[in-house]
């Protein structure tokens, strides 16, 4: 490898740095959703490189992550230029607080803005992880009981589920697909009608899940039918980090572009509620690149408010 070490990472039975101590820091307010959002200056949030924070009374599930002073020399750099004889020139690497409405307005607007290019980039900020966060058990509930918190809101970088609301404010109801318990038994019944049609269990091996708000689709489907579940979502909530959170699969992914897969790709596609405002033309253009990455022999499950112009033109 052609870096030092980056980051102390164990358990409370770790051994740990000697001569470091971690102490808070005062981060400033999250930076305002823009259009213009400057996306090289990550978050534009404090440097913490010498004072990395550190999370307190962890159990074996959370991690910590710490630094030794003896190698805050050695932390990895970003290459910058290289001198005339080969050797590289980096300047150093900067960590900040995980701040998640600041991300995940990073993250819409990187994802609209970089994303077609497929480029690399270097961002001024790398993110340390959420305080209190907490490695989820393999083996969980489901569907999730009445009132659980499936996810820690430390994980999402939140205090309860109310904080969700700073995300999108223009949409609320929302938010519902971050309350597991009434989510997943609320598809549950949705899949027992679509499982009369859809041969889960003998035929399907694949699925692309187009706007999957909590997941729950994909969460059944592989827990009944082995099934394995792609889902996508746009970063106006932070559903990919709960899906991801949960153990499931997700991406950021505009359903009406160009999809990112090679043909026959799925033997199913499913979409709920995500384009019953397209014009008929628009909708026919969606249709043939679902029907380009759908496997023949395969199903395309439309779960949607359809008027009756996008009717006729499925």
């Amino acid at each position: 490898m052609n870096f030092g070490l980056l980051a102390y990472i164990g358990t409370k039975y770790s051994k740990p740095c000697n001569g470091f101590s971690a102490g808070g820091t005062n981060t400033p307010n999250a930076v305002p959703f823009l259009e213009n959002f400057d996306q090289l200056e990550r978050l534009q949030a404090d440097d913490l490189s010498g004072n990395l924070l550190s999370i307190k009374d962890f159990n074996d599930e959370i991690y910590e992550w710490d630094i030794c002073e003896s190698i805050q020399n050695k932390i990895p750099m970003n290459l910058i230029s290289t001198s005339a004889n080969s050797t590289p020139i980096f300047k150093a690497v900067k960590y900040c607080e995980f701040r998640a409405l600041s991300e995940q307005h990073f993250q819409f607007q990187f994802f609209k803005k970089y994303s077609p290019s497929c480029t690399l980039r270097h961002f001024a900020c790398v993110l340390l992880p959420p305080k209190s966060y907490q490695w989820l058990s393999k083996f969980v509930n489901f569907p999730a009981l009445p009132n659980e918190v499936v996810v820690p809101w430390a994980n999402l970088g939140l205090d309860s589920w109310d904080d969700l609301i700073q995300f999108n404010r223009r949409y609320p109801n929302n938010m519902i697909h971050f309350n597991a318990s009434y989510y997943d038994i609320l598809h549950e019944g949705k899949i027992n009608v679509a499982a009369q049609y859809i041969p889960f269990g003998k035929k399907i091996r694949s699925m692309l899940e187009i706007g999957a708000g909590g997941g729950s689709v994909s969460f059944i489907l592989k827990k009944r039918y082995d099934v394995t579940v792609l889902n996508t979502a746009l970063p106006d909530f932070p559903y990919c980090e709960y899906i991801t959170e949960r153990g499931g699969l997700c991406a950021f992914l505009d359903g009406e572009k160009v999809l990112p897969f090679a043909k026959f790709s799925f033997d199913v596609v499913h979409h709920s509620w995500v384009y019953h405002a397209l014009t008929p033309a628009r909708w026919r253009d969606v249709l043939l690149e679902q029907n380009r990455i759908l496997r023949p022999g395969g199903y395309l499950w439309i779960s949607d408010g359809l008027s009756y112009a996008q009717l006729e033109t499925i």
